[in-house]
């Protein structure tokens, strides 16, 4: 049967958190056919071997960078609709149901779930950075929804496909943040939505080095201030942002 939804996996040296990550996605409650793509973007461990196990298709990128791999990836997918997420990412077994339910609604031209609601790191220390910042993306993400913009997730990015190649998906001329250069692109196709009460779930792993590696990672990789003022403040626009 014809997949409607393409779950999409780039990934880059994750055999230790990968194989969780399909557990949660084969352990779907759901009659709605669905595919998992994983591509692997240069890996030098075990997470082909364990992606073919598990996936139902294995593709390779050379290009070092997870919007290529994703792109890549999605040229492949033969679902109505996609779900762009992250090889550290674990999905309640209602999930694939209700962004099913969400996609054909057509209300949305893209949505994003979860609230950083990470699932590991059991240290006090990690346990305070990881409720301080799953705080604020919390206060940040319902602050957007109200102004009915969202920015989309990397660990839970929801788009129609439709959407996605009319924008020509990812961004591919800056390394960094292709989660958020796709809120732009899409940002005047239509509404987004923000779905808290879906638990998807991340690793703290991006904790492991302090917040402050964790910020400056980010903000070190060609990062625009003009950038981040349009992500903080933007209002819902009438023509595409256009991506330098």
């Amino acid at each position: 049967m014809k997949p409607v939804i393409s779950v999409i996996i780039p990934a880059y040296n994750e055999a230790e958190s990968i194989k969780q990550t399909f557990l949660s996605l084969k352990n779907q409650k759901t009659n709605v056919p669905y595919e998992i793509i994983v591509c692997d973007n240069n890996s030098t461990d075990s997470t082909v071997k364990i992606a073919k196990k598990y996936a139902d298709k294995v593709v390779i990128e050379k290009r070092q960078g997870s919007m290529f791999a994703r792109n890549t990836a999605t040229k492949h997918s033969k679902g109505k609709y996609l779900v762009h997420t992250d090889a550290d990412t674990l999905f309640p077994e209602n999930f694939i149901e209700e962004v099913y339910k969400i996609f054909e609604s057509e209300k949305y031209v893209a949505f994003t779930c979860g609230e950083w609601d990470l699932y590991d790191g059991n240290d006090l220390s990690m346990k305070f950075k990881t409720w301080l910042w799953a705080s604020l993306f919390s206060i940040f993400m319902r602050v957007q929804s109200m102004k009915n913009v969202v920015t989309v997730t990397g660990w839970c990015c929801c788009t129609p496909k439709k959407i996605f190649n009319k924008v020509k998906g990812f961004s591919e001329t800056t390394d960094y943040s292709e989660d958020l250069l796709y809120s732009y692109k899409v940002d005047y196709l239509g509404d987004f939505k923000y779905f808290p009460e879906i638990k998807v779930r991340s690793s703290t792993r991006r904790f492991e080095d302090g917040m402050g590696k964790f910020i400056a990672h980010y903000a070190k990789r060609n990062a625009k201030i003009s950038d981040i003022i349009y992500f903080l403040l933007r209002k819902k626009y009438a023509k595409p942002y256009k991506i330098k």
